[in-house]
């Protein structure tokens, strides 16, 4: 039901939309929650990681943290009720009871 990606992707053009395209598709297709977060910030080289953290659930957006910033940290956060969740999920062929 749940699926936490604890990410270090670095930045690249468009990346974001791809990102989103992706784990809208899965929860929209499959249901569930994804919680996404990603490094944010230099790794001292040429490499900077965005951030871009998001709360998305049976593919719909709940919470997307900024993609740039100065803040060190930012926080997301959204209330979620796992019964629909479960009931998306069961409302699918592929998870039905058979």
């Amino acid at each position: 039901d749940i699926i936490g990606n604890g990410s270090g992707s670095h930045h690249e053009l468009r990346k974001l939309q791809q990102r989103l395209d992706l784990i809208l598709n899965a929860t929209k297709k499959c249901g569930g929650l994804y919680l996404y977060a990603n490094q944010r910030g230099c790794d001292g080289g040429r490499c900077y990681y965005d951030g871009s953290a998001l709360i998305a659930c049976n593919g719909k957006v709940l919470a997307l943290a900024d993609q740039f910033g100065l803040d060190d940290v930012q926080v997301v956060s959204a209330t979620v009720d796992l019964n629909e969740v479960r009931s998306y999920r069961a409302s699918s062929s592929s998870f039905g009871r058979q």
